[in-house]
């Protein structure tokens, strides 16, 4: 009687035997996962960032921002229908550079031992419609009222600069003007302020200069100079109300940190390393493990039935 063998194709055994691979090896990975999570893994934690615009719900974030209205965020979509389509909405973001720089404040002080002082101040080469702007802060250290003097001095000055070169010296508190006329008519001239008794004993006085040529100049005035000196000074006749001025307290020093008792310095100031930071993140794709595992068991359950069916 002759038996027929029936024998497994060589090409099905193949298949099974990789396929048993993969199943045995998608096992152990997720095995030594899971043993990871469970007993090596780092403890899990979240960062939050301020000021986060991001996502559909910081929208009235991100319109508050700019100058978008919150409707033409939420209208700004991707289409599903559509290969790639977008909505142009104009974005104006806020600048932050600073405001237009103004003239530095050159500050003057005035007291018993100094009861005057004066500021260089040069013009040259200047157009038509030129305006020079010059910022004083004047302290004067005084226990009685006192009367402040602003004195204008021409020094040097070529063609005749003085002549159409206007000066106007204002009171920055009150907005009063001391003098606008042309530095030739006001030269060698004592323009008073007034200044009370305070609490103290010290008064700051803020005063803007502006110089500046005419627009009805000629152009005649485009090499020409003028060399001046701002004086200020209190009347002689209240030089017995100013006081020194009262030094400035020394900071006081910080004191040393100190050891606590039993402590460890090195334990104190250790600083975190880079490698204790909470871990954020899981770059594991479990779920590849997983579907590796099913379809190679899938596929090995049919292969072996099919291999069965055709060994009966």
């Amino acid at each position: 009687m002759d038996t027929k063998e029936k024998q497994t194709p060589s090409g099905l055994k193949i298949a099974i035997i990789v396929l048993s691979v993969l199943l045995v090896l998608s096992a152990g990975g997720l095995a030594a996962r899971y043993i990871y999570l469970a007993y090596f893994s780092p403890v899990q934690s979240s960062a939050s960032v301020s000021d986060n615009i991001i996502g559909d719900d910081n929208a009235f974030a991100f319109a508050a921002a700019s100058d978008l209205e919150v409707d033409d965020l939420m209208e700004a979509d991707v289409s599903a229908e559509s290969s790639f389509s977008l909505r142009a909405v104009p974005v104006t973001f806020l600048s932050s550079s600073p405001a237009e720089d103004k003239p530095a404040s050159v500050t003057l002080e005035l007291h018993k031992n100094n009861p005057s002082d004066n500021e260089k101040f040069t013009a040259q080469n200047l157009f038509p419609s030129d305006i020079i702007t010059k910022s004083f802060s004047v302290k004067v250290y005084h226990k009685d009222d006192v009367t402040l003097i602003f004195k204008p001095e021409v020094t040097d000055q070529v063609k005749n600069l003085g002549d159409v070169l206007n000066i106007k010296v204002t009171h920055a508190q009150s907005g009063n003007v001391l003098c606008d006329a042309p530095f030739n008519q006001v030269k060698d001239t004592e323009f008073p302020l007034e200044l009370a008794a305070v609490d103290g004993n010290e008064t700051t006085v803020d005063f803007t200069i502006e110089v500046s040529l005419a627009t009805s100049v000629g152009n005649e005035y485009m090499l020409s100079s003028l060399n001046a000196d701002f004086n200020w000074m209190v009347s002689s006749e209240d030089d017995g109300s100013l006081v020194p001025p009262e030094p400035e307290p020394e900071p006081e020093p910080e004191p040393e940190p100190s050891e606590p008792d039993g402590g460890d310095s090195d334990e104190t100031d250790k600083t975190p390393d880079k490698d204790d930071e909470p871990q954020t993140g899981d770059n594991t794709n479990i779920l590849l493990w997983v579907v590796i595992a099913l379809s190679s068991l899938a596929i090995a359950v049919l292969l072996f039935v099919k291999t069965r069916k055709e060994n009966r």
